[in-house]
């Protein structure tokens, strides 16, 4: 069981279509992991005021053992979890990252690959 850090380092912000801007991760938003691993997503950005991680699970699929929690010796600027047992191998998930900047939400979805 390994652990996955991903650093989010600049935002790439859409003021007319917030729902379209996007983020720099430290892992180009590709994540591979496996079963049981761990997800840790840590914000270095100054300029992003909280963020949170969200799955939606339309398809009734187990991505992660429990939804994504902050940590919370680290004012929401870290959040962890645990990526399900028995997630399918060779699946590719959408996840989202929502964060505040300035006042205004945005949203970036990227992916997670599990091997």
């Amino acid at each position: 069981m390994a652990t996955h850090i991903i650093t989010i380092k600049t935002s790439h912000r859409n003021h007319d279509h917030p729902e379209r801007s996007s983020l720099s991760l430290s892992d180009h938003g590709k994540t591979k992991v496996k079963p049981s691993d761990t997800v840790v997503w840590v914000n270095q950005n100054a300029k992003i005021d909280s963020f949170l991680v969200l799955f939606t699970d339309w398809k009734r699929i187990r991505l992660f053992n429990a939804a994504p929690a902050p940590l919370v010796s680290f004012s929401g600027q870290k959040w962890k979890v645990r990526i399900d047992p028995d997630a399918l191998p060779g699946t590719a998930y959408e996840y989202t990252i929502c964060w505040v900047q300035d006042g205004q939400v945005y949203a970036y979805d990227p992916k997670i690959q599990v091997n």
